[in-house]
Order: structure tokens, then sequence, then C-alpha cells
């Protein structure tokens, strides 16, 4: 409860989409992390938060994300992304946060 009181509606929408874009694939791994699939899923799903303006504001929900431990950042590789990209995973608790909400929704 206590990280749900300190997310905005734009925080929520990006966990979201890192939970759509890539639950199926981690869970599939028991969570283990792997970087070239991150930026893969990462490319082919770049977050698209509405009510962003500008680029540093995604930055931001999801550096703050990262501080509740909810996502991590993980290293860009070159071959794959642009060189201003910061590549985002979400966490097992990241994905519990998202199934939690689901549950209060209903």
């Amino acid at each position: 409860m206590r990280v749900a009181r300190d997310l905005s509606d734009q925080d929520v929408l990006a966990i979201r989409h890192l939970y759509e874009s890539q639950f199926p694939a981690l869970e599939g791994t028991g969570w283990n992390i792997d970087v070239d699939a991150i930026n893969k899923l990462w490319r082919e799903h770049p977050p698209k938060i509405p009510g962003t303006v500008l680029p540093g504001e995604t930055d931001s929900i999801l550096l703050k994300l990262q501080g509740l431990g909810l996502t991590a950042s993980v290293e860009r590789r070159e071959t794959q992304l642009g060189p201003n990209e910061r590549v985002f995973a979400l966490l097992p608790k990241g994905a519990d946060f998202v199934r939690y909400i689901e549950g209060a929704n209903r």
C-alpha cells in the first residue's frame, strides 16, 4: 500500500507497460534478467506513457520506479538501441504490484 500511495497515474501506466511488454518473457526465465532480451523487448515495445511530453519525463518516471524496487536499469546494447536511451526491466516486485492493482480494481 505504501508504494501505491507514492505513485502517480503516469507511474502506474509506466509499470503496467513494462508488465505487459516484459512479463511473459521474464516469467519464463525464473526472473533471470537477460540484458540482450530486455534490450530487444525495449526496442520492440518502447514505453509510451500518456501525458509525458519531454523525453526526460519517461526516464524520471522509470527511475522513480527503480527507487521503489519495481524496475531495474539494465545495460543498453549499442547494437540494438540509440545512444541516449535508458533501458529498464520489470522486477518481480513490480509484477506483484501490477497484479495487486489489477485485483484491487475488480
